[in-house]
């Protein structure tokens, strides 16, 4: 009988959480703060699309970055042998 009573107790709190959480999802859709879980989602899609996007972006930049510092190298070594 102790065991029957624990069972109910523990699928009563198990349902009231379930609630709990559906009414506080349900209240965060309604306080407009959908618009922010769609911006979260669309940034996730994109990082999957794409995981690598920064760090190409700054490998790409550092790239630019070494090309120029070697062109200053060339034209100062050029202008050193005139």
């Amino acid at each position: 009988m102790d065991f029957l009573s624990n069972k109910e107790i523990f699928l009563g709190i198990f349902i009231v959480a379930i609630i709990l959480i559906n009414v506080s999802l349900f209240s965060a859709l309604r306080k407009n703060k959908s618009s922010s879980t769609t911006q979260i989602l669309k940034i996730s899609f994109t990082t999957v699309k794409n995981p690598f996007k920064k760090e190409n972006e700054q490998m790409e930049e550092l790239s630019h970055l070494i090309n120029q510092l070697q062109e200053k190298n060339t034209n100062k070594s050029n202008n050193e042998e005139n």
